[in-house]
């Protein structure tokens, strides 16, 4: 009975750091979209979208630009740009 115990327990271990390994190498999920509009940005950043709105209008280093009438921000440049700035 012990021994079946045992190599019941070896088996799930062995299962188990197989799928923690398939895991592991699966590729990082890119963003869904890499183009966020100010409102969806401040969303994800966690931001008040005033906070946002006044960045991409007087900020040149936040990663926002205008194409036409409308803004758009680089969402994985700025969530770079916000880690950036939270180290200071």
């Amino acid at each position: 009975m012990q021994a079946q115990n045992t190599d019941i327990l070896t088996l799930l271990g062995t299962i188990i750091e197989q799928l923690v390994k398939e895991e592991v190498a699966k590729p990082k999920a890119e963003p869904e979209t890499l183009l966020l509009k100010p409102r969806e940005a401040a969303e994800k950043l966690g931001l008040p979208y005033n906070r946002i709105r006044s960045l991409y209008l007087y900020d040149d280093t936040f990663p926002a630009f205008k194409i036409g009438q409308r803004y758009y921000v680089n969402i994985a440049l700025a969530e770079k740009w916000v880690e950036e700035r939270s180290k200071n």
